[in-house]
């Protein structure tokens, strides 16, 4: 469009607006009736006769009517179009469009249409003679089967409106009783409900097709929001009238009477069948939606036993590395007992080689049979002569043991437990170094040491 034109959109079904639109000079005033997709009707003399007074070219676009029902050029039109692909071919079976205007006006679009290539082939052109020989008995039937239709679906509970100019219900419905000789094939059913409800009416039927063109000899519906949504946002869709729930019919050639009876008993049992299959629908999600709620409960349930389960089998573990570190100081205990007793038998066998007479044993901090041990053990410590004394100095809380043996004339033997080869055991280092001067290590049988008196 070149830069100094422009274009804009007025409801042209009372005349006011174009009239205060034409105010500004116009060169084209371009006019559909009945318009696509909501069926209102246009006072095609009035805006004509507003837009010649203005001095613009008017274009009608007639496709819904079809020269058959609406005579836009007798009615002072300049230029009426059809989408021949509707009802002029009639069979859905090619596609094509006509301008129809005074030959002088068609002569001057002649050359742009060579120039463009916008020529039917053969073919197309046959096909298009074909469905010229029967139009008129086509539209006739067309009307006469979406009226009755029409009537007998707005008297059903499931529908809230249906759109078609012959029905009295029609806002105009005097106008289009003046202006068209017919109403056409198209209307407009709006199901009561949502978007998915008039979704599940049109997936429900079985008889129309689903299909978005129209005039054909089969029955046509489609589900109008869904064919606008790809095109036009929602507020464009509200205000276009384009409704969420709207849906367009096209009614094929039958012949009135019993047929189209049960072609709307049919109807009626598929709007049934569509309402009962949304109410299972529905009820089988509130049953989806339960189980998910309870499977919820029993996975938090079950997962608050997992944890449970874990912290026990962690204290388990934690037992268990107790009880091993039981059972391994038990049996290192035990190695150090056999090692011990296996030591004192050898002790055992070696005392016999020097001589009998046990007087003393001192066993961790514990005195057994003190008898004539007390002044033996009070020389080597040098203190005073006691029982008491002499233990307290000897033992404390590190001597483990000692054993000493007793002759009449002779110092007795000093069997001493050294523990890491220190005598650590012992009150004090003078006291070791006192023993030594009068002993001397006569052998080592494991932890134990066995001194003898020096020259013995």
């Amino acid at each position: 469009m070149p830069a100094e034109w422009a274009a804009g959109w007025v409801d042209h079904r009372t005349g006011r607006q174009l009239e205060r639109a034409l105010a500004t000079p116009a060169r084209i005033v371009w006019l559909e009736s009945p318009s696509n997709p909501l069926l209102k009707i246009v006072d095609l003399a009035k805006a004509i006769a507003l837009a010649k007074r203005a001095g613009a070219l008017t274009v009608v676009d007639n496709t819904f009517a079809t020269p058959a029902l609406q005579r836009p050029l007798s009615l002072g039109a300049d230029v009426t179009l059809q989408a021949a692909t509707k009802y002029l071919g009639g069979h859905h079976d090619l596609t094509a469009g006509v301008v129809v205007g005074s030959r002088a006006l068609i002569d001057t679009l002649w050359s742009t249409q060579i120039c463009l290539g916008a020529t039917l082939s053969p073919m197309d052109a046959w096909l298009l003679l074909r469905g010229l020989r029967t139009l008129a008995l086509r539209v006739r039937q067309h009307n006469a089967s979406a009226l009755q239709l029409a009537r007998w679906l707005e008297q059903q509970p499931q529908v809230e409106r249906v759109d078609h100019p012959g029905l009295e219900s029609h806002p105009q419905h005097a106008l289009a009783r003046r202006q068209m000789s017919g109403f056409g094939g198209v209307m407009n059913i709006v199901i009561r409900g949502d978007y998915d409800e008039a979704s599940r009416f049109v997936h429900a039927l079985r008889l129309p097709r689903q299909a978005v063109s129209l005039g054909g000899v089969e029955s046509l519906v489609v589900h109008t929001a869904a064919m606008w949504r790809g095109t036009m946002n929602d507020e464009q869709m509200r205000v276009a009238g384009a409704r969420a729930e709207l849906t367009r019919s096209s009614g094929e050639l039958r012949e009135r009477g019993a047929q189209l009876e049960r072609r709307a008993e049919r109807l009626g049992d598929e709007l049934a069948t569509a309402r009962r299959e949304a109410e299972e629908l529905a009820a089988r999600r509130t049953q989806l939606q339960a189980a998910h709620r309870q499977t919820g409960v029993q996975l938090s349930l079950l997962t608050a036993e997992l944890a449970e389960l874990e912290a026990d089998r962690s204290r388990c573990d934690e037992r268990r590395a107790a009880q091993q570190d039981t059972l391994a100081e038990l049996r290192v205990r035990l190695a150090a007992r056999e090692s011990a007793r296996e030591a004192l038998a050898r002790l055992e066998r070696a005392r016999e080689g020097y001589g009998a007479g046990v007087r003393a044993i001192f066993s961790g901090g514990t005195a057994v049979d003190l008898t004539g041990v007390v002044g033996t053990v009070a020389d080597l410590l040098e203190v005073p002569t006691g029982l008491e004394t002499a233990v307290e100095a000897v033992l404390g809380d590190r001597l483990q043991w000692v054993v000493v043996e007793r002759f009449d004339q002779a110092p007795p033997p000093i069997v001493i437990h050294n523990a890491d080869d220190k005598y650590n055991n012992w009150a004090s280092d003078a006291l070791m170094a006192h023993i030594k001067t009068r002993y001397s290590l006569k052998e080592r049988i494991g932890p134990f040491d066995i001194y003898l008196p020096n020259g013995t």
